[in-house]
């Protein structure tokens, strides 16, 4: 017998639709003998279906995604199979748009398929904000452009024309990348007043009431924690944080410095427990660590 797989957000709509609405809608309006005719077809719909499509009528929370397109008639096939991969997904025409509304309304997946912005400079902008994974959708491109765009952060890259059978496929996989970064489950660190919390994701210095951190801030904070007292290069920051090869990004690194040395350091601008190695990195701890 053959097994097929239905999006989630189908499963979704059957179990709604089945063991709710016609249940009650029966029990409302008929009697003890339809009670029972309606449990009993129900069950054997729902054993049929656990039998023929192999998937369980369990609620569940879809992972959130951001596409970013320009094309509306791409739009609608690139919806369909972000749907496919039961992504509950938002749309967006341009970058900038993008990442106005990423602290509000952050995603798990990115999906990035414009035709009026080189894909190399999109894949920048929006590592300069989000580690989340990136699918970028573009036309024929050399191999070295393919390259740099992978080292540059994009997790997948679909050439024009793609199968919508393997687009579905790595989207998923990349789902489940995501969901396992975000089950990841990391101890509290402390040293001297500097306390991390990562199942809250706060940082407290002292008395001060706790901080709410980006995810970017925290994963910073998190590798100079655990590397205290070692120098950590900035090309390591940047694979560390971002999650791609950091050559030539310092003023990334140097941005996301100077915001989280904001919400920890008595003194932002002499800072004590983040500090500078000149052409090198940073190190976490004080002079006397």
């Amino acid at each position: 017998m053959h097994s097929h797989s239905l999006p989630c957000c189908i499963q979704s709509l059957i179990y709604k639709f089945l063991f709710y609405h016609i249940k009650h809608l029966l029990l409302l309006f008929y009697g003890r003998t339809y009670r029972i005719i309606c449990w009993s077809v129900c069950s054997s719909i729902r054993k049929v279906a656990l039998k023929n499509y192999h998937f369980s009528f369990t609620y569940y929370r879809p992972m959130k995604a951001l596409l970013i397109t320009d094309d509306p008639q791409e739009q609608v096939f690139l919806m369909f199979a972000m749907q496919s991969a039961g992504l509950q997904t938002k749309v967006e025409t341009n970058i900038n748009s993008a990442l106005d509304t990423w602290t509000e309304k952050p995603a798990e997946l990115i999906v990035v398929a414009l035709n009026s912005t080189d894909p190399l400079d999109a894949v920048h902008e929006l590592r300069r904000t989000v580690i989340v994974p990136i699918a970028v959708i573009v036309e024929q491109i050399p191999e070295k452009l393919h390259a740099e765009l992978i080292l540059s952060g994009a997790d997948y890259v679909a050439v024009r024309p793609y199968s919508m059978r393997l687009l579905v496929a790595y989207l998923r996989g990349l789902v489940r990348r995501a969901g396992g970064l975000l089950r990841k489950s990391f101890p509290p660190l402390q040293h001297e007043e500097v306390h991390l919390n990562p199942s809250r994701r706060t940082v407290s210095v002292g008395q001060n009431s706790p901080q709410r951190l980006s995810q970017l801030e925290f994963r910073l904070l998190h590798s100079l924690m655990i590397n205290r007292g070692n120098v950590l290069p900035t090309e390591t920051i940047v694979e560390l944080v971002w999650g791609y090869t950091g050559e030539g990004d310092r003023s990334l690194v140097r941005g996301l410095v100077n915001r989280l040395r904001v919400k920890i350091e008595p003194n932002p601008n002499t800072p004590q427990y983040i500090r500078t190695i000149p052409r090198v990195g940073y190190i976490f701890g004080s002079d006397s660590t």
